[in-house]
């Protein structure tokens, strides 16, 4: 699965998704400042299926409900890698069953 990290995730995140997965950060696709609307979009033309982020202002945002992509968002005590790590078996459980699009909170 291809999928893309925010600009507010650590960069470090995308080193811990197994191989079969394809990581890219908002930073080396060179996307940064681009709205979560426009951003969806973009990642759907570019091939993206996933977005992974820490922004809890996405799930109060309608477009995202009908995003073209999986939207998930992570709610961790701190955004720090240390802390968003831990929840990486739950995102890859999510990701196992090859949803098409929806928005899913992991805490």
């Amino acid at each position: 699965m291809k999928l893309l990290l925010d600009e507010n995730v650590p960069n470090d995140l995308r080193k811990d998704f197994p191989a079969k997965h394809e990581v890219y950060t908002v930073d080396y696709m060179n996307w940064k400042g681009i709205k979560n609307g426009a951003l969806l979009t973009v990642m759907k033309q570019e091939g993206f299926e996933a977005l992974v982020t820490v922004d809890k202002g996405m799930s109060f945002q309608q477009s995202i409900k009908d995003s073209p992509v999986v939207v998930i968002v992570l709610r961790a005590r701190s955004n720090t890698h240390k802390f968003l790590k831990l929840l990486l078996p739950k995102v890859l459980d999510v990701l196992e069953k090859e949803p098409r699009s929806g928005l899913f909170v992991i805490q």
